[in-house]
C-alpha cells in the first residue's frame, strides 16, 4: 500500500493520507485483495464493491490514456537546446542533471558557479548574469545565442528573497526581487518566444509558489512576484493558444510549499497540511511533464492545488486560515542562509 510519496516529508499528512487512498483504488494488490474479500462474503454485487471496481477502471484506463499521450507526444532531446535560470542549486541543479542525462543541450544562467565536473562540455555551458538587469539578461542571450543556437525550451527557476517586513525594505531589495523573480522571466520569454514559435514541442516553464495564492508576513515582495508570474503564464498560454493558434508551444507553471534547498529556511509550517519537498522532486515533476511534450500546472503538495481557494474567502477566515495554519509567524523563525561571497541565495 502506498505511503508518503517519495521526495515528501515523512510523517502524517495530507499527502499520506492522499497517497493510501490513491493506493487502495489503484493498485492491484488492493483490488486483488479486494475482490476475494467481497467474493468471501457474497458482496460481489453489493454497492460498495461495485463503486470500487468502477473507480478502479476509470483510474486504470485514465492511466492507459496518459502513457499513450506520453508515448505519442515524447520528446526527442537531442534535438532541444533549454535555457535554466538558476541551475546552480536545488530545483535547478536536480533537473540540469535530468535534462543532461535525456541528451538535451542546456544554458545555465545564475550568478553562483557550477563545478566543471558537473557540466559536460559538449552539452552545457554556465552563464553568469544578474537577472535584476535587463542589460545583462541581453547580453547573456547574445552569447547563449552565439554559442548554442536557438533556445527551444526556457525554464524560468530563478529566484530571490527579501525576508523582512515592507517597512524594514529598501527601494533596492524590492527592486532586485521583483526583477528576478518576475521582470526576468518576462524579458527572457520576450526576447526567446519569437524563435520558438515554429519548433516542436517548444516550452516555456515558470516556477511559481504556493505563496502566489497564499500571502504571509515578511515575503510581501516575493508573494507578490509569484503571483505576478501564475498571472503572467497563464496570460501567455491563452495567447498562445487562442490568438497566436501555436499549440506546440507548451507552458507549464509550478506551483510548490516549501522546498528544502535552503531558501526559506527555519521557516516553520504545519508539516501535517504542508509537508516540506525535496528539490529532487520539484525536478522530477517538471522532468516529465517537460518529457511529456505537454503543458499544464504542477501543484506540490496536495494543499497547493486548493491553495487558490484561499482569496474567495471573506477577510475573516482567510486571517482564521492564517493563524490557524500557523502563516501569521512562519516566517518569525526565518534563517535562510548566504552564498560564499556574503550575498543572499537567489535560486528558488
Amino acid at each position: 500500500m502506498a505511503g508518503t510519496p517519495p521526495g515528501i516529508a515523512v510523517g502524517a499528512n495530507i499527502d499520506t493520507v492522499a497517497a493510501i487512498v490513491r493506493g487502495i483504488f489503484t493498485k492491484r494488490m488492493c483490488a486483488v485483495l479486494a475482490t476475494v474479500v467481497a467474493c468471501l462474503n457474497g458482496h460481489m454485487l453489493s454497492k460498495w464493491f461495485v463503486f470500487y471496481a468502477a473507480v478502479f477502471v476509470i483510474a486504470k484506463l485514465s492511466a492507459l490514456w496518459h502513457d499513450m499521450q506520453r508515448r505519442r507526444t515524447k520528446v526527442d532531446w537531442s534535438q532541444h537546446t533549454v535555457l535554466l535560470t538558476g541551475g546552480a542549486h536545488g530545483i535547478g541543479l536536480s533537473l540540469l542533471h535530468r535534462l543532461i542525462a535525456a541528451g538535451a543541450r542546456v544554458a545555465i544562467i545564475d550568478i553562483i558557479d557550477i563545478p566543471t565536473e558537473l557540466l559536460p562540455p559538449d552539452s552545457a555551458r554556465l552563464y553568469k548574469c544578474d537577472l535584476s538587469s535587463v542589460d545583462q539578461i541581453h547580453a547573456t542571450l547574445d552569447a547563449i545565442r552565439v554559442d548554442m543556437g536557438d533556445i527551444t525550451m526556457l525554464v524560468n527557476n530563478a529566484g530571490t528573497l527579501s525576508p523582512h517586513l515592507l517597512c524594514d525594505m529598501s527601494a533596492a531589495d524590492i527592486d532586485r526581487v521583483m526583477g528576478v523573480n518576475l521582470l526576468a522571466p518576462m524579458h527572457l520569454t520576450r526576447c526567446l518566444l519569437p524563435s520558438m514559435l515554429d519548433k516542436p514541442h517548444a516550452h516555456l516553464v515558470f516556477v511559481a509558489s504556493m505563496l502566489s495564492f497564499v500571502p504571509a508576513p515578511q515575503v510581501s515582495t516575493y508573494a507578490a512576484s509569484k503571483a505576478g508570474v501564475a498571472i503572467f503564464q497563464e496570460t501567455l498560454r491563452l495567447e498562445l493558444q487562442h490568438r497566436l493558434n501555436k499549440r506546440n508551444v507548451h507552458v507549464t507553471s509550478v506551483y510548490p510549499s516549501k522546498v528544502e534547498s535552503g531558501m526559506f529556511g527555519g521557516l516553520e509550517l504545519p508539516q501535517w497540511f504542508s509537508p516540506s519537498l525535496s528539490p529532487d522532486l520539484v525536478a522530477h515533476r517538471i522532468f516529465t511533464q517537460m518529457d511529456g511534450g505537454c503543458g499544464g500546472e504542477i501543484h506540490l503538495p496536495l494543499c497547493s492545488r486548493y491553495a487558490a481557494l484561499y482569496m474567495l474567502a471573506p477577510e475573516f477566515c482567510r486571517t482564521l486560515a492564517c493563524k490557524m495554519f500557523g502563516s501569521l509567524n512562519a516566517m518569525r523563525s526565518y534563517k535562510g542562509y548566504t552564498r560564499s561571497d556574503g550575498k543572499p541565495n537567489s535560486e528558488s
